[in-house]
């Protein structure tokens, strides 16, 4: 380096340099290289920083788990100013708030530094995660991780790091073969001991995923400038007067969608539909050509293509969209004006926009010689044409004689998120209170609410008095209601006689179980408060 920097004028200033030495054998790692350049020795540094990552000598990154650690603990000071039992924002928003500000500081880079971790390390990402989780729903210390996880509706630490991993791997097996992270993966150096590292950690990670998941899609790469305008095609992703198909009813839909459709004046048109088991598993299209009455159209070509064994249903729209406008390449007259139908609210918005997933679609678009209308209807409409084409695509993805189209990196990542995840609750009092939990009713609670609520199924609240005697151990823990000597538990008031009046105000019934909690009423939140604890003199 000194020598081709002499030759091209240039000068290395030995003060800006440092020298490194790595190794994962503890005993080559303290190997102290000796590097001169102009008679200046180069400063050794053990533990230089790279892209705001600190590396170490022997790549256990604990250095780096400092910095982080204590990057993102000096962060949640900022939730701490946001969030107190009663008042404050709900815990969604303040949950938005952590993801940005603490979790992004975990999260940069995780996928290059955190498979070398040690359990020991990895658990202290985990710390620093509870704690933020703690101030995001108002749960006390001593409310055990699985119940605050599932209060906060995330997973472990450990889980999202094995996720981002596994999505950074699939992403560089989808990479050309010249790219350097391919290289990476491809280009296999013995091991020499036992240590993880992104490749091994990736691969274990991988043979998780199902059969068939191996036969991947490259990832698409920018064809077409997104400065070019729109040669002969237009779209249309909304219907006029219809904001909430929700609001209208099915027959009057349907009738808004075929006068819309039939106003375009196109002489041919196409429905297009893309199937999706759950939206994520064995997916199908279909273009279907029709020509005369909407109302009873008449079907001149079905093309069906079987999709994805992963895959989404945005995919499978695009491939039917895509199956339309390459009949209409291949049959299209240049006066014939030709309509293509979509329920894909989200494919004609991405016409719209300059993403990398519609490019080669829309370079199909320009090779049309004819017009090309995009119009969106609303799906389940009862459109004909529309029931036509989702037929159509059930039975393409029902289709076993066809081969199924390579996953995409889009595709993979709903089955990368259901075959990594937390293992199944140990603790059996969470697995009962949350087997019906959904976040949808807590977004409607204040934050007050929302704490009290939390606490009440974790059984972690200072309202009943076997809690308060976990703090003090002088305070009697036993019921002060019925005076049966039992500790004062929720599972206690759910079948204490004292409470019967309460839980018949709160839930319609006095058969309420542990489960019921995450049911509870929006309206008998107000009540709670006031009922929660009411004893029989009272009622």
């Amino acid at each position: 380096m000194a020598t081709w920097s002499k030759e091209w004028k240039l000068s290395l200033n030995a003060d800006k340099c440092e020298s490194s030495f790595f190794s994962t054998n503890t005993r080559e790692a303290n190997w102290s290289p000796s590097i001169v350049i102009d008679g200046k020795v180069i400063k050794h540094e053990p533990t230089p920083r790279l892209l705001g990552v600190v590396l170490d000598r022997t790549l256990c990154f604990g250095p780096h788990t400092d910095v982080v650690t204590k990057s993102a603990s000096s962060k949640l000071k900022i939730l701490a100013k946001l969030s107190y039992a009663d008042w404050g924002s709900d815990k969604f928003e303040l949950f938005r708030i952590y993801e940005a500000v603490v979790r992004s500081r975990l999260d940069y880079a995780g996928p290059a530094w955190q498979p070398w971790l040690s359990d020991t390390q990895m658990k202290r990402l985990d710390v620093v995660q509870n704690r933020g989780l703690r101030l995001v729903t108002g749960q006390t210390r001593s409310t055990n991780l699985e119940s605050l996880r599932c209060e906060a509706d995330t997973l472990s630490y450990n889980t999202i790091s094995q996720r981002a991993t596994l999505r950074s791997y699939e992403k560089a097996a989808r990479l050309p073969a010249s790219h350097p992270r391919r290289q990476l993966l491809d280009n296999q150096v013995p091991k020499r001991n036992q240590r993880n590292s992104w490749r091994s950690t990736s691969l274990s990670l991988s043979s998780k995923l199902p059969y068939g998941a191996q036969d991947r899609l490259p990832l698409a790469q920018p064809v077409r400038p997104p400065w070019t305008p729109a040669s002969n095609y237009t779209v249309h992703p909304f219907l006029p007067g219809v904001n909430r198909k929700e609001d209208i009813q099915a027959d009057k839909l349907r009738a808004i969608s075929n006068r819309v459709l039939q106003d375009h004046g196109a002489n041919i048109v196409i429905f297009t539909d893309g199937s999706a088991s759950g939206g994520t598993l064995n997916g199908g299209s279909a273009a279907i050509i029709t020509t005369g009455d909407l109302e009873y159209p008449e079907t001149t070509t079905r093309i069906l293509k079987r999709g994805a064994l992963f895959t989404s249903s945005f995919e499978e729209e695009l491939q039917a969209m895509e199956n339309a406008i390459s009949w209409c390449i291949e049959h299209q007259a240049p006066q014939e004006c030709v309509l293509i139908a979509t329920d894909s609210q989200s494919l004609c918005q991405a016409l719209l926009g300059n993403g990398v997933s519609t490019h080669q679609l829309k370079l199909q678009l320009d090779l049309c010689c004819g017009r090309i209308i995009i119009q969106w209807i609303p799906g389940h409409a009862e459109v004909a044409g529309n029931e036509l084409a989702d037929a159509a695509a059930k039975d393409a993805a029902a289709d076993r004689d066809d081969l199924p189209r390579p996953t995409s990196y889009k595709g993979i990542i709903p089955t990368i998120n259901t075959t990594i995840k937390d293992p199944p609750h140990e603790h059996a009092r969470t697995q009962e209170v949350y087997q019906h939990f959904s976040k949808k009713k807590d977004k409607t609670l204040s934050r007050k609410d929302q704490v009290m609520l939390g606490r009440l199924r974790s059984g972690h609240s200072l309202l009943f008095e076997a809690y308060k005697h976990r703090i003090a151990k002088s305070l009697d823990p036993l019921c002060k209601r019925c005076n049966a000597g039992v500790d004062d538990t929720v599972e206690h008031w759910l079948v204490c006689d004292s409470t019967a009046c309460a839980r018949m105000e709160l839930f319609g019934h006095t058969n309420v179980e542990l489960g019921d909690l995450t049911l509870w009423p929006r309206k008998s939140v107000a009540l709670a408060r006031k009922t929660l604890f009411r004893g029989v003199e009272q009622c």
